[in-house]
């Protein structure tokens, strides 16, 4: 594996990974609004 393929691979798993927890943090702040209702 090249460095340009390495360092290709570990940008989408970052942005994966990025996506993944924005939504999960998202997900998090409506329960907590919801169950402060």
């Amino acid at each position: 594996m090249s460095p340009s393929q390495f360092f290709d691979m570990l940008y989408s798993n970052a942005y994966i990974l990025f996506l993944l927890g924005l939504s999960i943090y998202a997900l998090y702040i409506i329960y907590t609004n919801i169950r402060s209702d």
